[in-house]
């Protein structure tokens, strides 16, 4: 019986104050993981960004970030959960730690990930005059 089920049902929505613990919380992340040769469990469900989602305490968070509560306790609110494996969809607590925006755009450039979101193309009035007009295709 996974933790979604039987006495544990409320965990999910927050019903019970206290943080997830014991090996029925890990069963219940891993019958809906798959663990990779890296050790990643890896949600079956991820949205199209990477990152798993969940309802917990009454509230849709990512996934990972649920998991650091249930297995690791309190995120302070100027902090992110970094993932060490820099899988997205990993909910391992082993491959996850705390840190601030700064951290983790060094782990970024350390492991020669790309660092920010690719820009949209600066939109002009004379820009978009040429595409109306059929110039610049």
């Amino acid at each position: 019986m996974g933790i979604g089920r039987g006495n544990h049902s409320n965990h999910a929505t927050g019903s019970r104050n206290a943080a997830w613990t014991g090996e029925k919380d890990v069963r219940w992340f891993q019958d809906r993981c798959t663990t990779d040769r890296r050790g990643c469990w890896i949600l079956r469900k991820v949205a199209g960004n990477g990152y798993g989602r969940m309802y917990f305490r009454g509230r849709k968070m990512q996934s990972h970030r649920v998991s650091f509560v249930v297995f690791r306790g309190t995120i302070p609110s100027h902090l992110n959960v970094l993932h060490r494996c820099d899988n997205r969809a990993c909910v391992n607590p082993d491959h996850l730690w705390l840190g601030t925006q700064s951290d983790n755009l060094r782990d970024a450039i350390v492991k020669g990930r790309p660092v920010g979101r690719p820009r949209k193309p600066t939109t002009t009035a004379a820009t978009t005059t040429e595409r109306r007009n059929g110039y610049g295709s």
